[in-house]
């Protein structure tokens, strides 16, 4: 019997299809009673006697060839059944593909209306903690915001009645608004969150909008960024007439600086990093009971303010290369001092200047005491001499410290900072008898960027923080980076946990994780607590091999993720 391909013969087509439901048929009664095709022993499908029932009744007889032309004409059945269900398969697919696109949104929508309230609630507010990352750059015009409760309220009567009574969705408050939008939000949210942006053209500066969002004193957060001295003034003016130091609902305050040149006056560079008389007495007036979150960018008050219960301070000092005036190393040191309840710091310095050299010598230049310091994140870019670098790091007592972030990134090119300065300012070569920098920090994050990491600083910053038990690292593709055996013995990781190395876009054929470079991590009693080892990398060709070596090395231990 020849294996005929399904053809233009219905007969036989429908003989075929009989064949498939039938079977279908006896597979279905088997079910019922109690079988199953994944079980076993009694509770199993005899799928012998589902596809082919009269093998078995003629497997006793005497005739061979009976039992041959039996399996035969059986065997060319199921054949052909299986051919006439692959293009029903290939049909179903098809189906599904059609019926997936025409119906996506109503799925997606199917699926948005069986969310509970207070799950879409939740999902709207991701949704509007976008807005200060679209907000426009300049006053000039008022632009329609990419996210915005408008738009949520404006698909169905549903999200219409969740955006209507959740104040938090309108905390969002621009003054460049228009004057109705800026209304609504007021109304809806009792504790706004008021931005103020820079305006190079001061007839768009709107502080007069402020009157409209009284009352001040419940405000949540204001954030203000200028970038000219007129434009600061007009708002700390303002301010100071309208608030009257009542700032009770504060919790977070911003205030940044652009230090670029202005407009038609290229020889002009922007406000001094130091606040003007007149604006600083409006700031240091600011009653702040609540406030716990700072952020300072290339602004420092030589005053002391308000706001004895921070908690956490941002200060970055950026883009000073075309001001003249000296860094106040007293000044900054006074402005860590006023706040003792600070539990994170981040600090950014990218600038070619260095802090003044003290004009009063009887000044104490000693350690600040910040005794609630846990966490330090320090940024280090571009042109920053190390002098800088160090005469921070004078300024914190480092053995305190239960979390560490070090970036050190290189900027212009045609400048190369010493990679090898920074780390050894940050981590001081430890000498015998003397306590670890870090001796505390249990949790250690370090990025690479712009450089080539040579070794031998790795040394001096593992061993520098012997209790540290979570490692995250960010390097360049052309990292000199291993672990080596001589690190154990000046005790470097013993309690280390997790490891998580991010490997920046490799495009060359050299990396850190050549053959070998983990052999004296992996090794050893002390990485018997081990955990996790993660590695974030490229997926060329070269690296493949090691990572099916640590796959065999530490097994579950290991998260290899490739973007």
């Amino acid at each position: 019997m020849g294996w005929s391909r399904i053809g233009g013969d219905e007969e036989e087509l429908c003989k075929t299809l009989d064949y498939v439901l039938d079977g279908l048929t006896a597979l279905r009664t088997s079910i019922r009673k109690g079988q199953r095709l994944d079980g076993t022993g009694e509770r199993k499908v005899d799928l012998k006697e589902i596809w082919c029932p009269e093998l078995s009744r003629f497997r006793s007889s005497d005739d061979v060839s009976i039992t041959a032309d039996i399996a035969k004409a059986a065997l060319w059945r199921m054949k052909i059944a299986k051919k006439l269900l692959l293009p029903v398969l290939e049909s179903l697919d098809e189906s599904i593909q059609e019926v997936t696109e025409v119906t996506a949104n109503d799925c997606r929508a199917a699926g948005l209306i069986m969310m509970p309230n207070d799950v879409l609630a939740n999902v709207f507010k991701i949704y509007i903690d976008m807005i200060p990352t679209v907000l426009p750059a300049a006053y000039e015009e008022y632009h329609p915001l990419a996210c915005s409760p408008l738009i949520l309220s404006s698909v169905s009567r549903r999200f219409r009645q969740i955006v209507l009574y959740l104040p938090s969705l309108w905390r969002h408050i621009a003054l460049n608004f228009p004057d109705k939008l800026l209304l609504l939000h007021k109304n809806r949210c009792p504790n706004p969150i008021i931005h103020i942006k820079p305006a190079r053209n001061l007839s768009f500066t709107y502080f007069d909008k402020l009157d409209a969002l009284q009352p001040h004193h419940q405000w949540r957060e204001l954030h203000l960024h200028f970038a000219s001295e007129d434009h600061a003034r007009f708002y700390f003016k303002r301010l100071g007439a309208i608030v009257q130091a009542q700032f009770h609902s504060l919790e977070r305050l911003s205030i940044s600086n652009d230090v670029v040149a202005v407009e038609n006056e290229p020889d002009y560079y922007g406000p001094s990093i130091y606040l003007d008389e007149e604006n600083l007495d409006v700031l240091s007036s600011w009653r702040m009971p609540k406030l716990s979150f700072l952020e300072l960018r290339n602004a420092i008050p030589i005053t002391a303010l308000r706001c004895e219960n921070v908690t956490w301070l941002s200060f970055e000092l950026s883009d000073l290369y075309h001001q003249d005036e000296v860094l106040d190393m007293v000044a900054f040191r006074d402005l860590l001092q006023s706040m003792p309840k600070i539990q994170s710091l981040l600090v950014t310095f990218d600038m070619p200047y260095t802090f003044d050299e003290f004009a009063d010598k009887d000044t104490d230049i000693s350690s600040c005491v910040l005794p609630s310091l846990k966490f330090l994140d320090l940024k280090i870019r571009g042109q920053t001499p190390d002098l800088t670098v160090r005469q921070f790091m004078g300024l914190v007592e480092t053995q305190k410290l239960s979390r560490l972030a070090v970036e050190l990134r290189g900027g212009d090119p045609t400048y190369d900072p010493d990679f090898q300065d920074w780390v050894s300012v940050i981590f001081p070569e430890m000498k015998p008898g003397y306590v670890a920098t870090f001796s505390n920090v249990e949790d250690f994050a370090l990025a690479i960027r712009n450089f080539r990491w040579p070794s031998p600083p790795c040394e001096r910053i593992l061993t520098s923080m012997p209790n540290v038990q979570a490692v995250s690292f960010v390097l360049p593709y052309d990292s000199d980076f291993y672990f080596s055996d001589r690190w154990k013995k000046d005790h470097a990781f013993p309690h280390l946990r997790s490891l998580q190395i991010e490997v920046l876009p490799i495009n060359s054929y050299e990396s850190p994780l050549c053959q070998g470079r983990f052999d004296a991590f992996h090794s050893g009693q002390h990485c018997k607590t081990f955990e996790l080892l993660e590695m974030k990398v490229g997926s060329p060709h070269f690296i493949v091999e090691e990572r099916d070596r640590l796959q065999s090395l530490l097994g579950e231990k290991l998260h290899w993720i490739e973007y």
